[in-house]
């Protein structure tokens, strides 16, 4: 939450110009606001795709270790494949709330919209 936090208060600081300018021209909140949110859900998308390709690509390799110890072998990479949907919605929207919920905090304390 910290990295997120600190992340949307750096963008809140480089776009201080145009957030100004929004406000002037008359801009509502929400409407200053929706980009941070989306950006927020790009990066929690983006996270799970990274995750879940590294997740993939170590399951192949510790499947022929894993096999070994268990008598009727490991089946990780199906598993990762297979319940695939809610392995990582799951993980998307856990992330996606953290996210989403973090962007509010910084965006209520340093945005001031």
């Amino acid at each position: 939450m910290l990295i997120v936090f600190n992340t949307v208060r750096v963008a809140i600081f480089v776009h201080r110009e145009e957030i100004s300018i929004m406000r002037l021209v008359g801009a509502t909140g929400w409407f200053i606001r929706t980009p941070f949110l989306i950006e927020a859900l790009i990066f929690s998308f983006l996270a799970v795709l990274i995750s879940g390709a590294f997740m993939i690509f170590a399951a192949t390799v510790l499947d022929p270790v894993f096999a070994s110890y268990f008598d009727s072998g490991s089946k990780l990479k199906d598993f990762f494949i297979g319940q695939g949907y809610w392995v990582y919605g799951s993980e998307f929207v856990g992330a996606a709330l953290v996210c989403l919920f973090s962007t509010a905090v910084a965006m209520r304390k340093y945005l001031r919209v």
